[in-house]
C-alpha cells in the first residue's frame, strides 16, 4: 500500500513542481531571471502512515522528481522559461502564441504539452475555483505581501505578493487559466514572491523568491526542439496533455541550455550561502574586476548536475558563459558540497598564473579546512582572497 502511494505521491508532486512554472509567468514590466526554493512539509494524512518530511523527499530524490531550485526566465513578450533544480535536464517552456506550456525531459527525449487555456479540476467537478484577496499581509524577504488565494475541493494555492514589486501586465495571460493564473494576476499585477500549494491533508510546497535579476533574456530559449506526436499518450491521461517524442537530430534547444544561466559573480545554486554572504562575495569580486579586468566566479552546484568530473565541467562551463576566445582571463571556484569536492578551473590567461599545484595549494590551505567543519562561506571568501592577492602581486 505504502508503495502504491509513494507512485501516486511522485506523480502529484511532479505535477505540483511543474505547475510553479505555469504560476510563475514574467511581465511586460519585467524581463530577467527569478529564483525559487523549494520545500515540502509532509500533512496528517501521510504522517498516519508513518511517512516523514524527511522519507519523503529522500524518496523524491532518489526517483529525480524533486527540484530544490526553480529558475525562472522572462522575456517581454509573454513567454517563460523555467529550469527545474540545476542539472538543467528537464524544462519547461510557456508560449503565448499557442497557450500551452512544454515540459521537455532531455533525458528521456519526451516532451508534455499543458494546455493552459483549461482547468483540469473545473473540467471533472464543473466547479470553478474561488478567487479572494485574503485580508491580511505577511512579511516575506523584508517585503510587505498580501495573498491571493485560489481554492479548489483538492487543495488551494496561495501567492503572495508584495504591491509594485516585480509588476506585470495580466493582459499578456488572459488565457492563462491553468492553477488560476489569469485571475491571481487581475488582482496582484505582480509577480509572486512566494507560493505555497497545499493538497489537502496530504502535502504542502512552498516556493520562496531568492534571487532577482534583470536583464535581457536570449529568445533562442524559448525555441522549442521539433516534436513528433507520440503513441504513448496513456502517460498522460489528462484532457488538457499531450505527449510528444523530441526529434534527437534537432539540436536547437537541447544543447542550448547544457549549464545554468549565470546569476551574479556569485551562482550559489547549491544554496549554502546565506542572501548577506553573497552579497560580501559579490561585492568584493565586481570590485576587484573592476580594478584589473580580471574576473573570478563563485560557483555552488549539486553533485547531480556533474555529469563529468568538476574540473572539466568548470572549464566547459566558462566556455558557455565567457565563450573560448574571452575567458582567458576569467577563473571560477567551483564547489559541491554534496559531492564533497572543490576546484578551481581558469582561461589560458589565468593558467599561466594559477597552474595545477598552486590550484591545489590554494584549495588545500585556504579553503578546505573550513569546508571540513561546514563553513563554507569562510572557505570560499578565505579562497577568493588568496587568488586576489596573488594576481595583484603578479
Amino acid at each position: 500500500m505504502q508503495l502504491k502511494l509513494f507512485c501516486n505521491l511522485k506523480l502529484l508532486v511532479l505535477i505540483l513542481l511543474f505547475s510553479c512554472a505555469f504560476n510563475v509567468s514574467y511581465a511586460q514590466e519585467f524581463e530577467g531571471l527569478l529564483t525559487y526554493k523549494a520545500d515540502v512539509e509532509v500533512l496528517p494524512t501521510l504522517k498516519k502512515i508513518g511517512i516523514t518530511n524527511e522519507i519523503f523527499k529522500k524518496n523524491m530524490v532518489r526517483e529525480g522528481t524533486w527540484y530544490d531550485t526553480l529558475i525562472i526566465m522572462y522575456d517581454n513578450k509573454g513567454f517563460y522559461r523555467v529550469q527545474f533544480g540545476t542539472n538543467f535536464k528537464t524544462w519547461s517552456i510557456y508560449r503565448p502564441d499557442s497557450n500551452k506550456i512544454y515540459t521537455i525531459y532531455d533525458s528521456i527525449d519526451i516532451c508534455r504539452s499543458i494546455d493552459a487555456s483549461i482547468d483540469l479540476e473545473t473540467t471533472v467537478t464543473k466547479q470553478k475555483p474561488k478567487i479572494e484577496l485574503i485580508d491580511t499581509t505577511v512579511i516575506i524577504n523584508n517585503k510587505i505581501c498580501k495573498i491571493v488565494r485560489v481554492k479548489w475541493k483538492s487543495g488551494y494555492y496561495d501567492y503572495f505578493f508584495s504591491k509594485n514589486y516585480l509588476p506585470i501586465n495580466p493582459s499578456l495571460y488572459k488565457g492563462h487559466i491553468y492553477d488560476g493564473w489569469y485571475e491571481y494576476l487581475k488582482i496582484a499585477n505582480c509577480l509572486p514572491v512566494q507560493i505555497i500549494k497545499v493538497t489537502k491533508d496530504m502535502m504542502k510546497i512552498t516556493y520562496t523568491l531568492i534571487n532577482t535579476k534583470a536583464e535581457k533574456i536570449d529568445t533562442n530559449l524559448f525555441i522549442l526542439p521539433k516534436l513528433i506526436p507520440s503513441d504513448y499518450q496513456e502517460l498522460t491521461k489528462l484532457s488538457n496533455t499531450l505527449t510528444y517524442r523530441i526529434q534527437r537530430d534537432d539540436k536547437t534547444n537541447i544543447d542550448l541550455k547544457k549549464f545554468p544561466k549565470p546569476i551574479g559573480r556569485t551562482n550559489d545554486f547549491e544554496n549554502i550561502l546565506t542572501p548577506s554572504q553573497i552579497d560580501t562575495l559579490n561585492s568584493t569580486l565586481n570590485q576587484f574586476e573592476k580594478l584589473t579586468s580580471n574576473k573570478i566566479l563563485v560557483v555552488t552546484i549539486d553533485s547531480t548536475e556533474l555529469n563529468k568530473d568538476e574540473e572539466t565541467y568548470a572549464g566547459d562551463l566558462l566556455d558557455d558563459w565567457e565563450g573560448e576566445n574571452i575567458r582567458g582571463n576569467c577563473l571560477v571556484i567551483l564547489l559541491s558540497k554534496s559531492g564533497r569536492d572543490v576546484r578551481i578551473s581558469g582561461g589560458l590567461e589565468a593558467k599561466k598564473i594559477f597552474t595545477d599545484s598552486l590550484q591545489v595549494q590554494i584549495i588545500n590551505q585556504e579553503m578546505v579546512p573550513y569546508f571540513k567543519v561546514g563553513k563554507y562561506y569562510e572557505g570560499l571568501q578565505r579562497g577568493v582572497l588568496k587568488i586576489i592577492k596573488i594576481w595583484n602581486n603578479k
